[in-house]
């Protein structure tokens, strides 16, 4: 850039030969034209302001391409603490105590806590309730273990059971709605709502405490499992000869076996082998043979 700027400098001052041995650079020896001395510490004093500007130019450049790139660097370190703000707040706004149910917003996957129990995630809706059971494709096992069924199981963005431990300090903490949706293979849905769900301990076998008053299309075959404690195929606690869970393939609230069992074997095609399908009686007049395609429990506290 410089030996083209010198050339053309030269040119135009007049000289006759600009190469020498196909150098691009000047050779003043070789100069044809009369200069005398002022002329000549004019020139080399023009030639060197002109080199020093053109570092000088040089120098900024690089200087400025600097300058812009540690700019781009604090502009990406500033996003980035900007996102992890946001992140931090969401995650905040998205936390809160289970006992109080719900937050309103959006449905979404929600972080709650209860006493004595470390934060889990659960499922909430915008009208508030929050999912503590959810079947639909069979994905999950739910013949379980008493400690599974206690504790909680499978995936909350898919099938689960949230816990029956949880599910008592909730509900004995103040009262509670339950919310059941039914769906059929035939794409029908019917609900069952119950205005105070609660349930005992574990030293009490977590018994079905209360359901309340009922209401919705799905009728209330729940009503038989009052007061009835809860069996898993491990810890036998109904009024039946044998096990219901083991027969039944899942735990539940068990008597003399079920009137509704939201917990069983998943059939694909909607069809039991055994009694030990998903049902709930009021719905399949075909008997316990019919099996259902989707359940959904849900709770949330019962407005004063």
């Amino acid at each position: 850039m410089k030996s083209r700027f010198f050339a053309i400098l030269l040119l135009l001052l007049g000289f006759e030969e600009l190469l020498v041995n196909g150098s691009e650079c000047p050779a003043p020896p070789l100069l044809k034209f009369n200069c005398d001395e002022k002329c000549t510490a004019m020139l080399s004093a023009f030639v060197t302001h002109s080199v020093e500007c053109t570092t000088t130019v040089e120098d900024l450049r690089i200087q400025l391409n600097e300058t812009t790139e540690k700019l781009r660097t604090k502009e990406a370190l500033v996003e980035s603490i900007n996102k992890t703000i946001k992140l931090l707040e969401h995650e905040q706004l998205r936390t809160f105590s289970a006992t109080n149910g719900c937050p309103s917003g959006p449905s979404g996957i929600y972080k709650t806590e209860l006493d004595g129990l470390e934060l889990f995630e659960v499922p909430c809706n915008e009208d508030g309730w929050m999912t503590i059971q959810k079947r639909y494709d069979g994905s999950e096992n739910f013949d379980r273990s008493w400690q599974d069924y206690k504790d909680g199981f499978g995936k909350v963005t898919r099938e689960f059971f949230i816990g029956l431990e949880k599910i008592h300090l909730m509900t004995k903490s103040r009262p509670h709605e339950l919310y059941i949706k039914l769906g059929e293979f035939d794409r029908s849905l019917s609900y069952a709502r119950f205005d105070h769900f609660e349930i005992g301990n574990e030293t009490e076998s977590y018994v079905l405490k209360s359901i309340g008053a009922c209401s919705g299309t799905a009728g209330n075959p729940l009503e038989y499992h009052l007061n009835l404690k809860f069996t898993t195929f491990d810890r036998d606690n109904d009024n039946f000869k044998g096990n219901c869970a083991s027969n039944e393939f899942g735990g539940w609230w068990y008597g003399n076996c079920a009137d509704c069992m939201l917990n069983g074997k998943y059939y694909r095609d909607g069809i039991a082998t055994r009694t030990n399908g998903i049902y709930w009686n009021k719905l399949q007049s075909s008997g316990y043979t019919k099996s259902l395609a989707s359940v959904e429990m849900m709770i949330k506290p019962k407005l004063s």
